[in-house]
């Protein structure tokens, strides 16, 4: 029995190149369902969302594109989206509860404060991490019309 988990390429067309980077318009796939962070790629009710990638097979406006998702990158974005926030509230309510010894009151406010700009903190990872690639989608080989 092998538990080792298969690499699944996404697909997506090719709307625009820019730079050396591609626009991939992707549909929702059959994994989508099952996915809990569906949400999160497909916007509301859409069925076709917008990835944006390194143009490493030169592609062009048109082509269709197979690309891959690391596993490791889907967890690290599940991580910064859900756990982070909520990690930084606890954290600084604990600080400034035990450590710093702070009323209730000044407690709940300081971590709510906390809470919020950790989103800033996550745009700020979010731009780092487009600049270096650290999270992005990587194209592995173009498709037969």
């Amino acid at each position: 029995m092998n538990f080792k988990e298969e690499p699944k390429f996404e697909k997506g067309l090719v709307v625009d190149v820019k730079n050396g980077v591609a626009k991939l318009e992707v549909e929702k796939s059959f994994e989508c369902k099952g996915c809990h962070l569906e949400h999160f790629c497909m916007k509301g009710n859409e069925n076709k969302t917008i990835f944006e990638m390194q143009n490493s097979l030169n592609a062009e406006k048109g082509d269709r594109i197979s690309f891959e998702i690391k596993p490791g990158s889907r967890i690290a974005s599940s991580f910064l989206i859900f756990i982070m926030p909520l990690l930084t509230l606890c954290l600084v309510f604990i600080v400034c509860k035990w450590l710093l010894h702070l009323s209730q009151n000044l407690n709940i406010l300081i971590s709510l404060i906390s809470f919020s700009l950790s989103f800033f903190l996550l745009k700020f990872i979010n731009s780092v991490s487009k600049r270096q690639d650290l999270l992005k989608p990587k194209m592995i080989d173009k498709l037969t019309h």
